[in-house]
């Protein structure tokens, strides 16, 4: 149930306790009367599952239950952020655990360190954007480097060292973090304890699992939409359908600002590292996020987006 429907009562006036649903609705007492006809949900189920209803246990508001479980949520994302990941792991599967377009090798060797981090933004572009009329992206799209495409790469080449954040507080910044690659409810196994609150207990499909600098770690916890942050660490939401009733809006803020109070409490440094962040990440996500499609007009934005960067950031051409 949502959070803002009323909550359902019994014939006698008394509270439902959110037990035995299946057992009043078959006797014809249930709490929902004609507000919900949960006969035909179960006909639903039944049809297109091919399989029988035979309990419903418990029911509860969902905004209550999410509240808990996104708590639980975010202290297993604090907990992998504050990971220490032993060095020789980092250095034997960072480039392998990287997405697609990957370098062949890095310049410099892994480290938690700003050079480093340079250099992994340089072989990722590198490898991504070749040369004019070698293939870009996969096989099977048949696409190959335009002129537009190359130069967003010297852009971006050009740009990188400005975005990387320098000052004291490189061992925060560039420390490794494994990152889930799919971090959402759907990965999470959750059962009920023995006050009937859910209770997270493992955490699965690591295959998208990947290695980063905590600068470059993502935060976003999947729910039926996508909690984020923004690039100032301020709770937002995505992945919405085209069209959401505003109290759905509102339950969807609450779900966010709750996972990210709770993740930023337990992990106050993964709230800096992503407002330090904010250019390098919005460069890494769009590399990660590219499909393969129109290469020209995609790299061509991200290069316009540098060009942009460049000049409020006071980085004048270098001249030959």
């Amino acid at each position: 149930m949502s959070f803002r429907d009323d909550w359902p009562k019994m014939p006698d006036g008394r509270d439902f306790d959110g037990r035995h649903l299946l057992t009043l609705v078959r006797s014809g007492n249930s709490p929902f009367q004609d507000k919900w006809d949960v006969n035909l949900l179960i006909q639903e189920i039944e049809e297109n599952l091919g399989a029988q209803v035979v309990d419903i246990p418990f029911v509860s508001k969902g905004s209550n239950n999410y509240s808990c479980l996104l708590a639980q949520a975010a202290h297993i994302r604090a907990s992998l952020y504050k990971f220490h990941v032993p060095p020789s792991f980092a250095s034997a599967w960072l480039r392998e655990r990287l997405f697609e377009q990957k370098p062949e090798s890095f310049p410099v060797p892994v480290a938690p360190t700003r050079e480093f981090c340079v250099a992994l933004f340089t072989s990722k572009i590198e490898a991504t954007i070749k040369n004019v009329g070698d293939m870009i992206g996969w096989e099977d799209d048949h696409n190959t480097v335009g002129p537009v495409a190359a130069a967003a790469k010297q852009s971006l080449l050009r740009l990188i060292p400005h975005i990387i954040p320098t000052g004291d507080d490189e061992n925060l910044l560039y420390r490794f973090v494994i990152d889930h690659g799919d971090f959402g409810v759907h990965n999470i196994s959750v059962t009920m304890d023995a006050n009937n609150q859910p209770l997270a207990t493992s955490l699965y499909d690591w295959e998208t699992g990947c290695i980063v600098p905590a600068i470059l770690s993502d935060p976003l916890m999947a729910v039926t939409v996508d909690l984020v942050t923004d690039e100032d660490a301020a709770p937002a939401v995505t992945r919405l359908s085209p069209v959401v009733a505003a109290d759905e809006l509102e339950e969807f803020a609450t779900w966010s600002r709750l996972c990210f109070e709770a993740l930023f409490r337990e992990a106050p440094d993964y709230k800096r590292a992503i407002q330090a962040g904010k250019d390098a990440r919005h460069l890494w996500f769009a590399l990660r996020d590219w499909r393969g499609d129109d290469p020209e007009g995609y790299f061509g934005d991200l290069g316009a987006w540098a060009e942009k960067r460049m000049k409020e950031l006071g980085v004048t051409r270098e001249v030959d």
